[in-house]
């Protein structure tokens, strides 16, 4: 049984133009044992004999939101670890088979992994590299403390602990990664989550490997620092709510290194 489950976001209006490509990648995960999910959001036909029909797998939802989609696959995953991807999005699926077993050797709760990822014009191309590597190599698990590096982190490279989520309640915050349906930035769903799992477990774990490809330029990196501010101030104004010590303690960091060094020791 598959221990880690690959989830896909993707509209009903753009489903038949990415099909050929889905169903060929979810050939690819079930021969590397891992397990995959698809999410399909808005109004469309419901196509017969797609994938095999299976309703655990592929989750037709009228709402719209990539925070709802992922909140539905973590309610129906059925693994210990998930990850929330997106359709242009690439792994090193042997690797990711080997990250888990790695990841049962550690003693203690892991909320979620950060994997390392390229961005590159042609993922294509760098998925091909990815899986090119040694499939034999150690995946070189580390811990890791800082939640500075959790305001800057893309979805795809966020493997999660289903369990820890479940069990302290946690999830996607719904008012983010609404595109244009919200005044909030529509990304940033990913950020507030791993800033709460950080702030009950004071740890999370890397690797240095490239176990993920994805395109080069991503919403995220070309958001105006207007929206930026107002994501921030959105995001650490919720953690607050619950972590206020742990969410004055990141802001602050991440105010000093926008600032600059030895601007606030003045």
């Amino acid at each position: 049984m598959a221990d880690l489950t690959i989830a896909f976001s993707v509209l009903a209006s753009d489903f038949f133009s990415q099909k050929s490509k889905l169903e060929q990648y979810f050939s690819e995960l079930e021969t590397s044992s891992l397990d995959w999910m698809l999410i399909v959001q808005g109004e469309g036909e419901r196509p017969k004999g797609l994938l095999g029909d299976n309703p655990e797998k592929i989750i037709w939802s009228q709402d719209i939101g990539l925070s709802k989609s992922r909140n539905i696959a973590l309610r129906q995953c059925k693994t210990k670890f998930l990850i929330c991807s997106d359709w242009d999005t690439r792994f090193a699926n042997d690797l990711l088979v080997k990250l888990v077993s790695e990841l049962q050797a550690i003693k203690g709760e892991v909320p979620f992994i950060r994997l390392g990822l390229q961005r590159a014009d042609d993922f294509g191309l760098a998925h091909q590299k990815l899986l090119g590597q040694d499939k034999n190599q150690s995946i070189g698990l580390e811990e890791d403390r800082s939640a500075l590096a959790l305001t800057n982190i893309a979805s795809v490279q966020i493997c999660w602990n289903v369990h820890f989520i479940r069990k302290h309640r946690l999830g996607f915050n719904e008012l983010l990664g609404l595109g244009n349906k919200s005044i909030l930035p529509s990304f940033g769903e990913e950020y507030l989550l791993a800033l709460e799992c950080w702030a009950i477990s004071g740890v999370y774990y890397k690797t240095p490997l490239l176990l993920a490809a994805t395109r080069k330029h991503s919403t995220g990196l070309l958001t105006p620092r207007t929206d930026r501010v107002l994501l921030a101030l959105y995001i650490f104004s919720k953690l607050a709510k619950k972590h206020p010590t742990k969410s004055a303690e990141v802001l602050f960091k991440r105010v000093k290194r926008f600032l600059g060094p030895n601007k606030l020791d003045a």
